[in-house]
């Protein structure tokens, strides 16, 4: 995952998987939450799925699929790419549509921008992030008791 503040005056942080562009955006980010940011993260992406419709199924795999946080120093000019466009899409938003910033929890903004075309070097039809991460979601094995801590007897 790579990490990435569109506009420090904005005071979000924004966090897309390369592989399918899901958004999930943290609003109104302080310093003193930075000591808590897996967690916000983990958060904000649960929401901001539970924002798209998941059903219990999904929500159950992705809670599955999370691990800790980590930034990474490779830098993917198309993921950029994909990040700045979300970022004027947004200061768009806050700027001519009346959105207020300070009112924003960024799960409903995070499922809006999953819920359009990106387009991604080497593929040549456009990838749709929510649509990607479901079927990525999906795709994962899944043991539905282990993870409610049931056992067999």
């Amino acid at each position: 995952m790579s990490i990435h503040a569109p506009k420090a005056q904005s005071a979000k942080l924004s966090r897309i998987g390369r592989a399918t562009r899901f958004p999930v955006i943290i609003a109104t980010l302080k310093k003193a939450d930075l000591a808590e940011l897996d967690e916000r993260l983990a958060d904000s992406f649960m929401n901001t799925l539970l924002k798209t419709g998941a059903d219990d199924d999904l929500m159950d795999r992705a809670n599955a699929a999370l691990t800790p946080f980590h930034c990474d120093n490779d830098c993917d000019r198309f993921v950029q790419g994909t990040m700045n466009q979300m970022a004027q899409d947004l200061d768009f938003a806050f700027t001519h549509q009346g959105v207020p910033i300070t009112e924003i929890t960024g799960y409903r903004q995070g499922a809006w921008l999953a819920d359009r075309p990106c387009t991604v070097k080497g593929h040549k039809d456009c990838i749709w992030p929510l649509r990607t991460m479901r079927e990525l979601l999906s795709s994962r094995p899944y043991d539905q008791a282990a993870s409610r801590g049931c056992t067999s007897s």
